[in-house]
């Protein structure tokens, strides 16, 4: 503690007796507050159409009737969701959460995706916490399948480029490199 200069990132050297001073407002639990909590997609995906569905949760006091999940990837709006299944409240026997299935998006290799998955109008009202609305993540096409390397119409030309890719994409299934015949000036570490 100190009233005249700042002391984060500093190293303790002492203790006192001093009590900090700390005050928490609580401001109850919103009657229709959703949100989104998971979806079903790791930070890197195969290739290919996946399905995409979201875990939404009742965090409020009323059982939510309606609802709606809006979503975009890459800042390109996808078609909302509605529903109008029942999503209980938190401690009810059936549980708060609700799984959304959202629709398909295409993977193509290399490429990253940008979600954003949100909820609004719980039971047809504003939602007045809007903290737990919002989900955002990145996904990534990992590699997966047999590739060339070298020769002739290879994908990659190089090693490195190939071990370039594998690191910067990841793997969501085997990845075979075949070396095309050819001399190859390079070395690199896996």
């Amino acid at each position: 503690r100190d009233d005249g200069f700042d002391q984060c990132g500093l190293t303790p050297t002492s203790t006192t007796t001093d009590k900090p001073q700390l005050q928490l407002n609580y401001s109850g639990i919103a009657t229709n507050d959703a949100g989104v909590s998971a979806v079903n997609l790791d930070s890197i995906v195969c290739t290919g159409s996946q399905n995409i569905q979201a875990q939404i949760v009742n965090y409020g006091t009323n059982q939510i009737n309606s609802l709606t999940v809006n979503w975009s990837v890459n800042g390109v709006a996808q078609p909302t969701f509605n529903t109008n299944s029942l999503i209980d409240t938190l401690n009810s026997t059936a549980g708060p959460t609700f799984s959304a299935n959202l629709g398909n998006v295409n993977f193509v290799a290399g490429n990253s995706y940008n979600f954003k998955i949100w909820t609004t109008q719980p039971n047809g009202q504003a939602d007045t916490v809007n903290v737990n609305d919002t989900l955002q993540f990145t996904a990534t096409s990992g590699l997966g399948g047999t590739f060339t390397i070298g020769g002739s119409s290879p994908d990659y030309s190089t090693i490195a480029s190939a071990i370039s890719d594998l690191k910067l994409n990841g793997i969501c299934a085997p990845v075979v490199f075949n070396l095309r015949s050819g001399t190859y000036f390079e070395q690199v570490t896996i």
